[in-house]
């Protein structure tokens, strides 16, 4: 679950020890996020949300345009080779979203999985490609 302070988001941990040194310095709850941490719960948003102190991912609910965000940076990262990455690692599985490749970018996986001495099967590629311009 989460807190909002200060416009930004932070893990229950994060948030508790926020309120502990807010505590001891004197100042009070009142109910303003701009003052004290305020739990928020698990609110929905255009993008996932990680703690601002410690990183951790707060497993918040997305919006329409937050799961298309999260498939965009997927196919985005796996197509730049970035398989490690934050959203292919932690929002992709908890999301349920997985990589789903355009036709442009499986060709290119296949072409770059294929030997370079293997001349016709690049052809026949670069004659698969050209009829499936536009289809998607």
């Amino acid at each position: 679950m989460s807190y909002a302070y200060n416009a930004e988001m932070f893990c229950d941990d994060c948030a508790n020890a926020i309120k502990a040194e807010l505590d001891t310095a004197g100042y009070e709850d009142i109910g303003d996020t701009n003052e004290y941490p305020q739990y928020v719960g698990s609110k929905e948003a255009d993008c996932p949300q990680h703690c601002a102190d410690c990183a951790e991912f707060l497993a918040n609910d997305l919006t329409t345009d937050g799961m298309e965000y999260v498939q965009d940076t997927i196919n985005d990262d796996m197509e730049a080779g970035c398989i490690d990455s934050v959203a292919c690692k932690t929002w992709g599985p908890f999301y349920g979203i997985s990589y789903q490749p355009s036709i442009e970018a499986a060709l290119k996986i296949l072409a770059n999985s294929i030997k370079a001495d293997d001349i016709i099967v690049h052809d026949a590629l670069d004659v698969l490609s050209q009829a499936l311009e536009g289809v998607e």
